[in-house]
């Protein structure tokens, strides 16, 4: 990564979470995050040993908390930015800080040995760069054997895409370089990049653009009821706003008879 553009982006990051005021998650945060969450905590609570788990671009450290609601762990949380850093201090100041430990990093320069987690989380963060590979990659070598990976980035077929795509014509988005996928380009990036052992899966079927509205969180189980029956009909999870990578460091095999 061209330590010019890593500058960018940390900026771009900075900025945007310094402006960020508070630590409440807004209903659809909180749906978008659950809508992970139903993925990510069944595999948590199934592990038998007390877990370490890292969240590579934690930014406020909600995701990471609800985790942590759930089953005692070691919680680890990098970030690119200072200011996100900071503000997921005062999240878990008190008597969690001691099960937590924050570092401000990037996804380029992991500072961690190979297979060191049990669950790895980076959620949102790949797109961002031209390069995604390399990411995607240092974020799967750092689980241990027979543990789990959950990465999620946008999908193209969203009515996320054009909004998003609006707001950078209109110079309103605030998150820099941004792209996305589709299910097949990702299972690709990975069958290309030797995974065989991996799942996608949709999440949050929820337009976010529909948050602007009145009344949004009464119209949003419908919503999300509509969406899911038509991306039952259409098929390759073509509404999800997100698609999620569930990696196990297994066999194939094993991961079907996980998942099934």
């Amino acid at each position: 990564m061209n330590s010019k553009v890593l500058a960018e982006v940390t900026t771009i990051w900075q900025q945007y979470w310094l402006k960020k005021k508070t630590l409440t998650l807004d209903s659809y945060m909180r749906y978008f995050w659950n809508e992970h969450l139903k993925y990510i905590i069944p595999v948590v609570r199934n592990l038998s040993e007390e877990p370490i788990i890292i969240d590579v671009g934690v930014g406020v450290g909600a995701l990471l908390e609800m985790i942590l609601n759930v089953k005692h762990a070691r919680g680890i949380g990098l970030d690119i930015s200072v200011s996100a850093i900071r503000k997921t201090k005062v999240r878990f100041n008190g008597s969690r800080e001691n099960d937590v430990s924050l570092i401000i990093g990037d996804v380029f320069h992991l500072p961690f040995r190979s297979a060191s987690f049990h669950v790895v989380i980076c959620l949102g963060l790949i797109e961002h760069f031209k390069d995604n590979i390399t990411p995607l990659l240092n974020v799967l070598k750092l689980v241990k054997k027979g543990r789990y990976a959950f990465i999620s980035v946008p999908q193209r077929g969203s009515l996320y895409t054009p909004w998003k795509h609006w707001q950078i014509r209109t110079r309103t988005w605030p998150f820099g370089y941004e792209r996305e996928f589709t299910m097949n380009e990702l299972n690709n990036i990975c069958k290309v990049n030797g995974l065989s052992n991996f799942k996608i899966v949709g999440v949050d079927f929820y337009p976010s653009i529909i948050k602007i509205f009145p009344l949004e969180f009464i119209i949003r189980p419908l919503v999300v009821i509509l969406t899911k029956y038509l991306e039952h009909r259409v098929k390759n999870i073509k509404l999800a706003h997100m698609i999620m990578i569930i990696y196990r460091n297994i066999s194939a095999t094993e991961l079907v008879k996980y998942l099934t």
